[in-house]
């Protein structure tokens, strides 16, 4: 347990504690800041209101509006 403390505090451990710390932090902010487009954030497609039509109209009024 001893050298597993005493590596805790050597330079190496920090150096690669603090590249995979950034390493994480860049990547979720490039996942972040892409899902935006990936999403295409803001655009939407208009639906119809469908409540209450059986099945074959709900079905025939989507496929009139592709």
């Amino acid at each position: 347990m001893n050298k597993f403390l005493a590596y805790l505090k050597t330079q190496t451990f920090r150096k690669n504690l603090i590249i995979a710390i950034l390493s994480l932090a860049l990547f979720l902010l490039f996942i972040f800041f892409s899902l935006r487009y990936y999403t295409r954030h803001g655009e939407g497609i208009p639906v119809p209101k469908l409540k209450g039509l059986s099945v074959e109209e709900a079905v025939e009024q989507l496929n009139a509006r592709d």
